[in-house]
């Protein structure tokens, strides 16, 4: 504490800390020690048992912009006197709490609220929110960033489009989304990040345009292709389903992902596992067609060589093989010739090992 008393110009302030004994008896006059931070404008706690958060009072002098409380559960009346002293300067807010309700009924009150990036999750298990948050909508409709880490209903999700037409990045959990076309609306989102528990009625002619960044996650255990025809400028997808064994999807899935997904910069395709018999059928655009591939994360449940087989990218720099159990050195060999420019190299759940010779190589 000694040591905050000459911080006068700190604007950003993170503790990570596990425990505060490392540092000595904490001194009864904290506030005292801390006074001296009026320059503060970014905080960051990631333990709810810190003496700052107990002391709250010293940041009166402060004008924070953004906050984050978002590894542990925030009590509201230690979160209330934050926003109190703090309403009218913060800009990002993130923040998790056991209930949303609550917590959305506490933002709702403060009429000179602007939050431009705003992240929240509560515990779950809760009545529906929906009131409460798509009023946040229609009070803070210059939002750039939005997460919501509890599950939608389709009113909130249907409301989106219509309320936030800033949004530049987006986050949601929901069971499905019954206006995908809506989505098209949104002219500024760059950022789309969707847990949705079934999208087989997702509309294959809705374009979203301005979508670079798609990571989709889908529990129900049958995908629909449609979605992967919706995002025509993707430069990064990361895309994960139901890790079933017994599973085996249907062909035109595995086809339209990726015919889709040509221009990609990025692929991740860790947890969407695939069998070889998938990626290696006739009809299925073969990686080494993507011609602006950099990163491609992999994992195929009985790769071998075969797939490596397809791998010729000049331009590739990273490359991460989860269960890769038949992987050689002939593989091997095959991709530190045609990959040249690879800086990151990852395999995983190797069954045959690499003698030395497949290290050297690589090396």
């Amino acid at each position: 504490m000694e040591v905050f008393r000459t911080l006068y110009n700190l604007e950003s302030l993170c503790i990570v800390s596990e425990s505060e004994s490392l540092y000595g008896t904490v001194p009864e006059n904290v506030e005292m020690a801390l006074t001296s931070l009026k320059a503060l404008k970014h905080l960051r706690l990631h333990l709810p048992s810190y003496t700052i958060l107990r002391s709250v009072a010293f940041l009166s002098g402060a004008r924070l912009v953004s906050l984050s409380l978002e590894r542990f559960e925030m009590e509201l009346h230690h979160l209330k006197p934050l926003l109190n002293d703090h309403h009218r300067t913060l800009r990002e807010l993130t923040v998790r709490v056991e209930e949303m309700k609550p917590l959305l009924a506490l933002l709702n009150s403060y009429e000179a609220l602007k939050l431009y990036r705003l992240n929240l999750k509560s515990a779950g298990n809760e009545d529906d929110f929906s009131d409460g948050l798509i009023q946040l909508y229609e009070r803070q409709p210059q939002l750039r960033s939005l997460t919501i880490g509890s599950e939608l209903s389709l009113r909130a999700v249907d409301a989106l489009p219509k309320k936030l037409l800033h949004l530049q990045e987006l986050e949601i959990i929901a069971e499905s989304i019954n206006n995908c076309k809506a989505l098209s609306e949104l002219r500024h989102l760059r950022r789309l990040t969707m847990c949705l528990y079934d999208v087989r009625a997702w509309d294959e002619t809705v374009q979203i345009d301005g979508v670079t960044e798609l990571s989709l996650a889908v529990t129900f255990p049958l995908i629909s292709p449609a979605i992967f025809c919706s995002f025509p400028k993707l430069h990064r997808l990361y895309l994960e389903d139901v890790d079933d064994d017994t599973l085996m999807r249907d062909i035109v899935v595995v086809r339209t992902l990726m015919e889709s997904m040509r221009n990609v910069r990025v692929l991740d395709l860790e947890n969407f596992v695939f069998k070889e018999r998938e990626i290696l059928n006739d009809g299925v655009l073969r990686f080494e067609e993507m011609d602006n591939l950099e990163c491609l994360k992999y994992s195929c449940r009985d790769m071998s060589d075969a797939s490596l087989l397809t791998m010729n990218l000049p331009n590739l720099r990273e490359l991460y093989l989860t269960h890769c159990p038949h992987v050689s050195i002939k593989g091997i060999s095959f991709l530190v010739s045609n990959c040249p420019l690879i800086e990151r190299l990852h395999l995983e759940s190797n069954k045959r090992g690499l003698d030395d010779d497949a290290l050297e190589m690589t090396t």
